[in-house]
């Protein structure tokens, strides 16, 4: 069963810190993300819905999730880049 709406995740620079205290867009999270913590942009495929600023285990869970989608790179690099945690 395909899921009615995909999320794509997406990372930009400019994103990668929040540039001010935001809470995680995600609605079962709400944490507070604060000023220059890492803040991730999830692009969500359905232009009519609002894309969400994440925090960095919201934004884990967009990367695993089934439902997720991303195009992929013409020289095979992948579009999700790892997470500083990730590389310890």
């Amino acid at each position: 069963m395909q899921a009615s709406s995909q999320d794509l995740v997406m990372q930009f620079t400019e994103d990668a810190f929040a540039k001010e205290d935001r809470i995680c867009q995600r609605s079962k999270c709400k944490v507070l993300i604060q000023k220059g913590d890492p803040c991730h942009y999830v692009a969500v495929y359905n232009p009519a819905q609002p894309s969400k600023f994440v925090c960095v285990e919201c934004y884990r869970w967009y990367k695993n999730k089934p439902a997720t989608t991303a195009r992929a790179h013409p020289q095979g690099i992948s579009v999700f880049p790892p997470l500083p945690s990730d590389l310890n």
